[in-house]
């Protein structure tokens, strides 16, 4: 039994060993292909960085076929590039402080790990100071001992890319290392270990320094008293030690950069001297440049009234000793004033008992800062008074991007007239108005529209011309490039429209006022409209408590101002939020405690710009005009508010009569106007201003007296329609001659003349001289005013494009035309309009307001021998303010003769030239003379043959 079951064991052994013999057959042909296609490492170019990645490695080993990844642990590396079967590239990723396995995987698998393939991650070193952190050009100096983190043996140092000397390794945390030579200049200091490089940081600046040199001082002279602050300028002021006025130390020193100084002058005796900068390596030399004067003070009490065209000086004159003989006036076109009486343009050279002298030189330059000096010569002065003349920009001629001052046929409204009460078809106003597409929408308060070149009836014209109206209750619709009535969009409304708006994508027509119905339907204070057929959108239903007098919207929300205490049925003060999908008040929270006359979405739409006459804003001073959240109505920072403040009601008190009472936007900056009835001195305000959307700080002041409805930017111009009457601070004119609409340059020019000059010279106005400010540009449409509102204006809402400027408001005509309530502008150019065949024909030159004809433009002769002075008053051109003059005779043996006077000769309606011509070949009773003027667009004024 025993035997049996040894050999069936055998048996068994024997097949057992036969079976490993085969496996062990194949797995021996099988093995030595998959080791020879395993990728495996063999070195790491740099095994250590920082674990911040971003280093560049080389790894080496076989098999680098197909790579899959790089691994540095457990994150991949990156920008992984196979430069050979045993070589490739890697950029380490990020990894935390320690030691990682690499491993490089292909299709055949993964190397295995071995005693080369770690890497180690660490911090890179930072410094946190420097011992010392200036040094000479040259180098070498004291050791410089560098603290911070992360240093490693074998360390590197360099000074703005120039490697440091003599690097010693103290600790992890200290190091030591001698600066190399450098140019001056302060540079960063950056440490660097296998592990990376220090980042820039304030504690790594290092200055390389040689001793000053010294370029300017200024002002170069002052009172031996001493006490006046000088600027020095040069080079290497860092670590200023002193700095001296001849043996006398200056008595402080401010230090703001390495190539200025601020210093206050000692007590000194009278006399010439030098100035020297010493440092740690040296004192500055003498120089030209370095010269100061200790000099008595001469000329004192230097006074500008600046104006267009001449700065006025007054001055208080030297009466010390020594005396001067002279007083020099020099001046330079910006805010820093001569310093000797060589610096700058010389203005002039006078007796030392002068008080006063007129710069005539001035131009259109915005500024001059002057110095008058007390002095026997260029060399031999004292002590200067110095000021500065401020003046608003130069009246600028229209452009050809600008439109004309040339009224275009347009349909007019018209209020409810009856043969019983003929007058009250000028019961008519237009309080709003937006493009869409070709289409200007307007609301009012009217009753009818009528054709262009139509008159209605009246007291005074009982049939009227050609008045043929069409009902339009509050709203209409027309044509912007033809001026006509737009048949098939007729809404009504029971009560005024005070607001038109549309939506981002004009898909809808929003309105406000003081209705109740739309289209018979009830609606309270605001409404959408369709603004193709006029129908009601009656799934916006939203409600106002009161009036709507403003609104804004965007394709999710329509924003809402004016005078009501709620909406939706809950309580909001003044302003609104409602969902554009439904017209639900939405959760937006905002209030105002007066009302609200504009809102505008700000450019990005993130803000809400709010203007009334308003104190409080959400609870917090705001003065008529604020910003808040679109998302929230948050108040958020509008800082024009600090100087512009128009707000309180109409009712007695101290703060009646004064709002911002519109707002516009070319989508780069923020503009507005507003008016102001108040006696108050703070704040008050008629003019347009411009802001920046980001905080409301201030891009320019127009300080035109007289109150302004309405602003619009349309390229570099601005148009507004108000009633200016007083623009001397703008460089217009004097008060009580008005302009119902006018166009500004958009950017400041100039700045403001203060409140004393001209004509007014008290009062109840702010004097806001000095603010920057724009040009006025020579764009003056004449408006009739109006009796509808009883308040005599003319335009009350401006809007438009590229190509045209729409206005509207009471006016019953323009430019002495009829033309009731609507007007359009347009640019040269524009196809279709009269009196040019098939183009806009420009205003020519006329001699006044009332009249296009010059039978009365003529001259004066008078005769002195055979010399006959022919004088003529210049004409003015609406809007042209460049006029070529030219004067013809006829008649006498010598024929017709023509004289020119000199090219164009600038005129505006305030200020038109005096012209002469000296006809030096006269003969007694023969000869006729014409006037003529023409335009730069070619229209041509004559005046009447006068005989002499």
């Amino acid at each position: 039994m025993q035997f049996a079951i040894s050999r069936a064991v055998k048996r068994l052994l024997i097949a057992l060993l036969t079976v490993c013999a085969f496996v062990g057959l194949a797995v021996s042909a099988a093995s030595p292909v998959d080791a020879a296609a395993r990728p495996s490492i063999s070195k790491i170019s740099d095994s250590t960085g920082s674990t911040s990645g971003g280093q560049r490695i080389t790894i080496y080993g076989h098999n680098f076929r197909s790579v899959k990844s790089v691994k540095f642990g457990k994150k991949a590396g990156k920008s992984v590039k196979v430069l050979s079967s045993k070589k490739l590239q890697v950029t380490t990723p990020g990894h935390g402080r320690g030691k990682v396995r690499v491993s490089v995987r292909t299709g055949s698998g993964t190397s295995p790990s071995v005693k080369k393939d770690t890497f180690t991650y660490a911090f890179p070193p930072s410094i946190t100071k420097i011992s010392r952190n200036f040094g000479p050009t040259k180098g070498g100096g004291s050791r410089i001992t560098i603290s911070g983190h992360n240093f490693h043996r074998g360390l590197t140092v360099k000074f703005g890319g120039v490697r440091g000397k003599k690097v010693k390794y103290i600790s992890r945390k200290k190091l030591q290392v001698t600066a190399p030579k450098h140019g001056a200049a302060m540079v960063d200091v950056r440490v660097s270990t296998s592990y990376g490089t220090s980042k820039k940081a304030k504690a790594d600046h290092y200055t390389f320094a040689t001793r000053p040199t010294i370029s300017s001082v200024s002002p170069n002279v002052g009172s031996p008293a001493g006490g006046a602050r000088v600027t020095i300028r040069g080079t290497s002021f860092a670590h200023v030690k002193s700095v001296a006025f001849g043996t006398t130390t200056a008595t402080s020193i401010s230090n703001p950069n390495a190539t200025t100084l601020v210093v206050t002058t000692p007590k000194r005796a009278a006399g010439a001297t030098n100035v020297y900068v010493r440092n740690t390596y040296g004192t500055s030399t003498a120089s030209a440049r370095t010269n100061f004067r200790f000099a008595e003070v001469g000329v004192t009490n230097l006074k500008i009234v600046a104006s267009v065209g001449n700065d006025a000086l007054t001055w208080t004159p030297h009466n010390g000793n020594p005396s001067f003989a002279q007083v020099i006036i020099r001046r330079n076109a910006s805010t820093t004033a001569p310093t000797s009486p060589t610096d700058g343009t010389l203005v002039a050279t006078l007796p030392a008992s002068r008080t006063s002298y007129t710069d005539t030189t001035v131009g259109n330059a915005p500024r001059y800062a002057y110095a008058a000096f007390a002095a026997n010569s260029a060399s031999d002065y004292a002590s200067p008074a110095i000021a500065t003349a401020i003046r608003p920009g130069a009246i600028l001629e229209r452009t050809s991007s600008n439109v004309t001052a040339d009224k275009l046929p347009t349909v007019q409204i018209a209020g409810d007239g009856s043969p019983t009460d003929l007058d009250a078809y000028q019961d008519a106003v237009a309080w709003s108005q937006v493009i869409i597409g070709n289409t200007v929408y307007v609301g009012g308060s009217f009753a009818n529209a009528y054709g262009a070149g139509e008159i209605p009836p009246s007291t005074s014209n009982p049939t009227g011309t050609n008045f043929s109206p069409t009902p339009r209750a509050n709203l209409l619709a027309y044509n912007l490039s033809t001026g006509n009535l737009i048949t098939g969009f007729a809404p009504t409304t029971n009560a005024q429209v005070l607001s038109v708006a549309k939506s981002p994508n004009g898909s809808v027509l929003y309105i406000g006022g003081d209705f109740t119905t739309v289209n018979g339907v009830s609606r309270s204070h605001i409404a959408a409209l369709n603004p193709t057929t006029g129908a009601l959108i009656t799934g916006f239903d939203a409600s106002a408590g009161a009036q709507v007098r403003s609104i804004a919207a965007t394709a999710s929300t329509v924003y809402a101002g004016g005078q009501f205490t709620s909406a939706g049925g809950h309580a909001h003060s003044r302003v609104a939020a409602f969902a554009a999908s439904t017209g639900a008040v939405t959760a937006w929270n905002a209030s105002a405690d007066n009302t609200v006359y504009a809102i505008l979405l700000a450019p990005g739409g993130t803000k809400l710009i709010v203007g009334g006459n308003f104190l409080n804003l959400n609870g917090a001073p705001a003065y008529g005009v604020g910003a808040v959240s679109a998302a929230t109505g948050a108040s958020v920072p509008w800082k024009i508010n600090a100087t512009l403040r128009d707000y309180g009601s109409s009712n007695p008190g101290e703060h009646n009569g004064s709002a911002t009472d519109t707002l516009s936007t070319d989508g780069t900056n923020v503009y507005g106007g507003g008016y102001n009835f108040s006696n108050r001195q703070v704040g008050r305000y008629e003019g347009a201003w411009s802001a920046r959307p980001s905080d409301g700080s201030m891009n320019w002041f127009e300080d035109c007296h007289g109150d302004t409805y309405g602003v619009q930017p349309i390229g570099n111009t601005v148009y507004t329609v108000s009633h200016a009457h007083d623009c001397q601070r703008d460089g217009g004119w004097p008060d009580e001659r008005f302009a119902r609409s006018m166009a500004f340059t958009n950017s400041a020019t100039g700045q403001l003349l203060h409140k004393n000059y001209g004509s007014i010279t008290n009062g109840p106005y702010q004097d806001f001289g000095g603010l920057p400010a724009p040009s006025i540009i020579n764009w003056f449409p004449q408006f009739l005013t109006g009796t509808a509102t009883g308040q005599g204006q003319a335009a009350w809402t401006i809007t438009g494009n590229a190509t045209y400027v729409v206005e509207g408001g009471e006016f019953p005509g323009v430019n002495n035309q009829q033309q009731q309530g609507l007007v359009r502008f347009a640019v040269p150019g524009t196809t279709g309009v009269p009196p040019c065949s098939g183009c806009v024909g420009p205003q020519g030159p006329r001699i006044s307001d009332s009249t296009s004809s010059n039978q009365t433009w003529v001259p004066t002769c008078q005769v002195s021998g055979s010399t006959n002075r022919v004088t003529f008053p210049g004409l003015f051109d609406r809007d042209d303010r460049n006029i070529a003059y030219t004067v013809t005779r006829t008649g006498g043996a010598g024929g017709t003769v023509t004289a020119t006077f000199g090219g164009l000769q600038e005129s505006e309606f305030w200020r038109e030239p005096a012209l002469l011509w000296n006809d030096t070949d006269y003969a007694a009773n023969t000869y006729t003379y014409t006037l003529n003027a023409t335009d730069p667009d070619g229209n041509v004024a004559h005046g009447a043959p006068t005989p002499c």
